[in-house]
């Protein structure tokens, strides 16, 4: 480990990742929001936008 050599760098890089995993994870679960609503309006009707999702 560099703790003794340069804490402070390894202190902001470790920041640094940390928020760039958080957004990686909001990605991810956007992501998956998407592809389940995909999923559901699938069966129905392929090409519906969100405004056109009520059954007739």
């Amino acid at each position: 480990m560099l703790l003794s050599t340069c804490p402070n760098h390894i202190i902001s890089d470790v920041a640094c990742s940390c928020r760039s995993h958080k957004l990686r994870a909001r990605m991810l679960q956007l992501s998956r929001i998407h592809r389940r609503i995909a999923k559901i309006k699938k069966p129905s009707s392929p090409s519906t936008t969100f405004g056109s999702s009520g059954g007739r």
